[in-house]
């Protein structure tokens, strides 16, 4: 690939990943989802679903893509044709919201339907995405590649909560106010497939052959026992998405404790946004100059850290606003949403990093699809979150989120790090530079 076109695919990469960040910020699945959810039902179980419902999705369909995608020398035609689907299933998800505020059952069901559809295309769209960036992108670049994604989405994203979010909330009612967020995230949506739909993707040898679904199953499950690394990086994927179960319902938590309106929404997505933002520019330089290793560590200290937050400082004598006012900078709910947006960070940069440094070349396909559709399952947890709450009660579930991040911290710490191994294939592509300058020189 030429250092034009290397160019060319690394601003494309980093203003679609910044678009899909901008996104987020009006489909937070932490904040915008559980209230949009809470206007239609009280129940705690669909809260969670909603809440869940686009991590755990993303990653289903990917082990039966692999074995499809592994025999294609071009993979970014599948990725257009599902991003045709996820930009339908969004403007259909706008346009039944605007339609059905009074009808809430039908309003949840096709909610859950489309949002559904939304999130598989998307994680179909994860496959062909994450071998191209692993073909363009060297390791010792793609933390500042993934970085800058981040960076630059969450900084946008940020000021679109506090100004946008929080403004279409306070205004508009139920459920025009959602319809709108909705609005602007199949906008931003759009754009940020229209730009990796562009990428000039390098030519691959590879071997045409047949691999079935159960084939694809069963090797992933002999790499799975064979390969004590990518076993260890599962079992800390999972035991973080345990701990993550409960980020759905820090907001209602809030609620409960603190008296915060819906208003106040905006705020605290602020919050999580600048927690990410702030611990993004470590996540990223700890990933170019050391590895991915300790920033999954790093991720699961600070998962630790959340419910031990949300257990101690109601305990404590903090100053807390009266009931229906905006909160202030000493609010103690913003401390959670911080810590939220730097485990995200954290996950989102740690885990795909290493686990594109574990994944031979030619067999990309199954490791990563096969461990993604393997975690999906655990990415559906805050729906048994709302269970726990229904049954017990917020400190059992963060008391149990806890213990799985504790769990996380062990498994990180076992990890193997391929950069001291030497096991990493090396692609010659430059290195070094800001986020969005590439070098000319190849070295």
């Amino acid at each position: 690939m030429s250092d034009q076109h290397f160019q060319r695919n690394y601003r494309l990469g980093i203003l679609n990943g910044v678009s899909f960040h901008v996104a987020d910020a009006f489909i937070s699945e932490t904040t915008i989802l559980p209230s949009f959810i809470s206007n239609l039902t009280s129940s705690k179980l669909l809260i969670g679903l909603a809440g869940s419902l686009r991590r755990a999705s993303w990653p289903l369909p990917q082990a039966a893509v692999a074995g499809y995608l592994e025999n294609r020398d071009r993979k970014l035609p599948l990725y257009r044709i599902s991003a045709v689907l996820r930009v339908l299933s969004m403007i259909a998800l706008v346009l039944i919201t605007f339609a059905l505020g009074n009808n809430t059952r039908l309003l949840l069901l096709l909610f859950f339907s489309l949002f559904t559809l939304y999130s598989l295309s998307a994680g179909i769209a994860g496959l062909p995405f994450m071998d191209i960036v692993a073909r363009t992108i060297p390791s010792t670049r793609r933390g500042t590649y993934f970085g800058a994604r981040y960076f630059f989405g969450t900084l946008l994203g940020a000021l679109a909560g506090f100004f946008l979010v929080r403004r279409i909330l306070h205004t508009y009612p139920f459920p025009k106010n959602y319809g709108t967020l909705f609005l602007f995230a199949t906008l931003f949506i759009t754009i940020g497939v229209l730009l990796f739909s562009f990428v000039i993707e390098p030519s691959q040898a590879v071997e045409k052959k047949k691999r079935s679904f159960l084939k694809s199953l069963s090797d992933g499950k002999k790499i799975l026992k064979e390969d004590r690394n990518y076993r260890n990086l599962y079992l800390t994927r999972v035991f973080l998405g345990i701990g993550m179960m409960s980020f759905p319902f820090y907001f209602l938590y809030s609620q409960k404790v603190w008296a915060i309106q819906e208003e106040i929404v905006g705020v605290l997505l602020s919050a999580e946004l600048v927690g990410a933002l702030l611990t993004n520019l470590l996540w990223g330089n700890l990933s170019n100059r050391i590895g991915n290793k300790i920033v999954l560590k790093g991720a699961a200290l600070t998962s630790i850290l959340i419910p031990l937050s949300a257990l101690t400082l109601p305990l404590l004598p903090l100053p807390s606003p009266e009931a229906g006012q905006l909160p202030t900078y000493r609010h103690p709910a913003l401390l959670l949403f911080f810590l939220i947006g730097a485990v995200k960070s954290g996950i989102w940069i740690g885990y795909p990093n290493f686990l594109i440094d574990i994944s031979p070349e030619n067999r990309r396909p199954t490791y990563i699809g096969f461990m993604n559709t393997l975690i999906a399952p655990i990415l559906f947890l805050p729906t048994l979150g709302g269970g726990i709450v229904e049954l017990f009660s917020y400190e059992t579930l963060f008391t149990l989120s806890f213990l799985a991040a504790c769990i996380a911290l062990l498994f990180a710490s076992r990890l193997k790090e391929p950069r001291e191994e030497g096991k990493m294939p090396e692609l010659h592509h430059p290195v070094g530079g800001t986020f969005l300058s590439v070098p000319k020189e190849r070295r």
